[in-house]
């Protein structure tokens, strides 16, 4: 995998739409194959302030195409466990390309990227561009058969820094059809909302193996006005997803 340069091309961590409504249907796009539902995998994690408890529906994102994974019941402190079923359709070519390149720009002020213009050496690059994979980066939240709000990766603080520095932790799930790695740098501006720019520089270091992962994004910032550094890997499926339960606007 090569990435495209355009910015808008990049894959990039979820950051919330308010307002909006998430409809788990099929988008148009590529055929998918249909596959099997063999034995997933257990993971445990968290929604952060949920209204009560509910039903959450994750969602299965190919990139060309989403559908509902696989819906689950949630305790009203927010914590869950639920088995991930190996995806019932996956795309009928590789799409590496959705993997999560870019943080989360918002968390920092940041409004665009630019990580150069033209294909570079270093570019993240995947081991077998025909992998197939599906993510897991978002979900609706049910209270009495009713979406009351949406799911997204919550931003996990690190503590220990000091006042000006600035870490935060994202995760979220990815299946694999193929152990697959894919690894590169990145040298990437940022814009800031001021107009300004600034630096920065993605160390992606994803190694997947077939069945599910989770994806660990870190971004640290030593000043608010300085460089961004990212760094991307599969990390514990035994450690705690959070997310962040954001209300749709008819609530």
């Amino acid at each position: 995998m090569t990435p495209s340069r355009s910015p808008q091309q990049f894959a990039v961590w979820h950051w919330p739409l308010l307002g909006g409504v998430l409809a788990l249907v099929a988008c148009s796009g590529p055929q998918s194959a249909t596959l099997p539902v063999s034995s997933g995998a257990e993971v445990s994690g968290e929604i952060l302030f949920p209204p009560a408890a509910g039903q959450v529906v994750f969602e299965g994102n190919a990139g060309s195409f989403s559908f509902a994974l696989v819906t689950f019941s949630v305790r009203a402190d927010g914590l869950y466990t639920v088995n991930l079923p190996a995806p019932s359709r996956l795309p009928s070519s590789g799409n590496t390309n959705i993997l999560p390149l870019l943080p989360d720009l918002h968390l920092f002020g940041l409004v665009a990227a630019s990580c150069g213009a033209a294909p570079q050496a270093n570019d993240p690059k995947a081991s077998d561009p025909s992998a197939r994979l599906v993510l897991v980066s978002r979900g609706s939240f049910l209270q009495a058969g009713k979406v009351t709000g949406q799911l997204l990766p919550a931003a996990q603080a690190i503590g220990g820094l000091t006042a000006q520095e600035l870490m935060n932790v994202m995760r979220q799930y990815a299946y694999a059809d193929r152990d697959l790695r894919v690894s590169g740098t990145l040298n990437c501006t940022y814009k800031t909302s001021g107009g300004g720019t600034v630096g920065g520089i993605i160390k992606a270091d994803y190694q997947l193996k077939r069945g599910w992962n989770v994806l660990v994004s870190q971004t640290y910032r030593a000043s608010p006005a300085g460089p961004l550094s990212t760094s991307l890997s599969v990390g514990s499926a035994a450690v705690s997803v959070q997310w962040r339960y954001w209300p749709t606007s008819e609530n």
